[in-house]
């Protein structure tokens, strides 16, 4: 049986990880990618329920 704070602790990371996904090929750490759009907007949704644990600090920022 999953744990709701598993799963919660657990997706955390995945955020973070597709945040530099969408920011770094603008710093030049990585080639675009292509994200779908129901990925970032689930993306976008996770950020306003605070799953902002590994989020870059300035992308906390531009945020508020």
């Amino acid at each position: 049986m999953i744990h709701v704070d598993n799963l919660v602790r657990e997706s955390r990371p995945f955020v973070g990880d597709l945040q530099r996904i969408i920011e770094y090929p603008a710093l030049g750490y990585a080639v675009p990618q292509q994200v779908p759009a129901e990925v970032e907007a689930a993306y976008h949704r996770l950020i306003d329920a605070d799953y902002t644990t590994r989020l870059l600090p300035t992308a906390l920022n531009a945020r508020r």
